[in-house]
């Protein structure tokens, strides 16, 4: 027997692909014909290759991720000439919940320590940062009007929406040294406590301290 999961139907509906795992845990990329689910295409992975997750970019072409011992990579299928590129050498970060918009593949990352959603651009192959979340920002989904996420806050995970206009990419790479948001936030405390702490060593004495009281000898 064997598990399936992550169903993925391309975009003309002619195509579901999902991830097969058998009881050895070796897993292959299995594309089914939607009108009478049969067969189309069982592409095995390599010895000590996983396949994790799946997702169409138009109708004839599917990225998956893959994770072994050197790291987690994403490749692409063609289903035009069977071909299987790839398009992230496998590294140590990691990326998940993919999902696809006109022009680009859209997935939550560990890049820069935390987890932020981010952008493969299909055209540029540009990695780009979309979000800068204090805590961390998952499960992103794309439309045409704005990106939609789940925000994890001090009270937990809520559901949240970035119009598009208001969307400024940061050009990013797995190859970035990790940078931690939570340090931007300590540095900005620490130059309001030093800009707040020299504007009142830059006060007269008298507004320091106040005004001095003018002597009177039943006051001491």
């Amino acid at each position: 027997k064997s598990l399936l999961y992550h169903p993925s139907p391309s975009k003309d509906n002619r195509y579901l692909a999902m991830v097969e795992a058998d009881v050895t845990a070796k897993t292959r990329l299995l594309i089914l014909r939607t009108d009478n689910m049969q067969e189309v295409l069982a592409l095995p992975m390599p010895a000590y290759d996983e396949l994790k997750e799946l997702v169409w970019a138009g109708d004839t072409c599917l990225y998956f991720s893959v994770l072994n011992q050197e790291g987690l990579r994403l490749d692409v299928l063609n289903m035009e000439n069977g071909l299987v590129s790839n398009c992230i050498p496998p590294q140590q970060r990691t990326f998940q919940h993919l999902s696809y918009h006109p022009g680009a593949l859209y997935f939550d990352a560990d890049i820069d320590a935390s987890t932020q959603i981010y952008e493969y651009n299909l055209e540029n192959k540009q990695v780009n940062r979309l979000t800068k979340a204090r805590f961390s920002a998952s499960c992103p989904l794309m439309t045409d009007d704005a990106l939609y996420f789940i925000d994890y806050t001090s009270a937990g995970d809520v559901p949240a929406c970035l119009p598009k206009t208001n969307i400024r990419l940061q050009a990013s790479s797995f190859d970035d040294v990790a940078h931690f948001l939570i340090d931007d936030i300590l540095q900005a405390e620490a130059k309001e406590s030093e800009i707040a702490a020299n504007s009142s060593a830059e006060k007269p004495a008298s507004e320091t301290f106040g005004r001095p009281r003018a002597y009177h000898k039943l006051s001491h």
